[in-house]
């Protein structure tokens, strides 16, 4: 019995000082997920009575947040959507200890896809099905969140390797030449929109390194790690953009000892586009 009692004490004193530190509504699941995706996007949290939106970031995005803390799969009903006056829907999932499983970004127009209307609640209900999950539109930013929320990363089961490569061994040879151009056009088809929007991190931190590299010639790891320092989840994004696979959106950078290159594939077919409209994004991130 003493134990029970302890553990109520230690819950009630957790309790009460999550909600002395997010307390803006009594949804402390819904508020921490709300400060997790604030963390990463480094924007402002909106008041509790905004009924579209949960986060404005520097450049003006709106984004609604939905979180629910799921037990054996990641199928799950989000809370009812009233209002779409939003320009992307943030997603966790927790399991029952508070660990983070999932996290998606999904642009109004993807997420709207997956809505049905429902009357009774004069509003739309997402489901975290497969094809939700698997969405290659959606941003992946599972990782990025248990970095902030102090856990190590996790391989996104996710995550859908090329067929011709070898992630585990980050493998950049393909079969055929052939097979290469239609592989890699296959990921990089998109990367120009995600490169083209500044409130993704992974945009920030190739922006520095393009930086970097045309002041000091080649970059170390060290030198664009504390030049991103800023950057609260630079390491988990960094990962990322080594992998090359659809669902992380392509892989960027290459890694040899401690310096740090474009990938030739996409240095040749990417980076060109991504060069002619980057000066007129990376005014947002000075630091360089």
């Amino acid at each position: 019995m003493k134990e029970i009692a302890e553990l109520w004490k230690e819950y009630s004193i957790s309790t009460e000082l999550l909600k002395q530190r997010l307390g803006r509504t009594s949804n402390l699941l819904g508020e921490y997920a709300e400060y997790l995706v604030n963390e990463h996007l480094e924007g402002e949290l909106l008041t509790a009575s905004n009924a579209s939106a949960d986060i404005q970031t520097p450049n003006g995005a709106l984004y609604q947040v939905k979180s629910r803390r799921i037990s054996s799969n990641l199928t799950t009903q989000l809370s009812i959507i009233r209002s779409w006056n939003f320009d992307y829907l943030a997603v966790v999932l927790f399991d029952k200890k508070g660990s983070v499983i999932k996290g998606l970004i999904c642009s109004k127009s993807g997420a709207e896809q997956y809505g049905v209307y429902n009357e009774h609640q004069n509003g739309w209900v997402i489901s975290t099905t497969n094809s939700f999950i698997n969405d290659e539109k959606h941003i992946d930013i599972t990782n990025q969140l248990r970095e902030l929320n102090n856990e190590k990363p996790i391989e996104l089961e996710k995550s859908i390797p090329i067929s011709s490569l070898n992630r585990k061994s980050e493998q950049t040879e393909f079969s055929t030449s052939n097979q290469k151009e239609k592989e890699i056009d296959k990921v990089y088809r998109k990367l120009p929109k995600w490169f083209k929007n500044p409130e993704f991190i992974c945009s920030r931190i190739l922006i520095i390194f393009l930086e970097l590299e045309k002041k000091y010639g080649s970059v170390k790891y060290d030198l664009l790690a504390d030049y991103c320092s800023g950057i609260k989840t630079f390491k988990s994004n960094f990962a990322q953009m080594k992998n090359f696979g659809e669902k992380n959106h392509g892989k960027v950078f290459e890694q040899n000892g401690s310096i740090v290159t474009l990938w030739n594939p996409v240095k040749e077919n990417v980076i060109t586009e991504f060069k002619k409209h980057y000066e007129s994004i990376k005014t947002h991130y000075n630091n360089v």
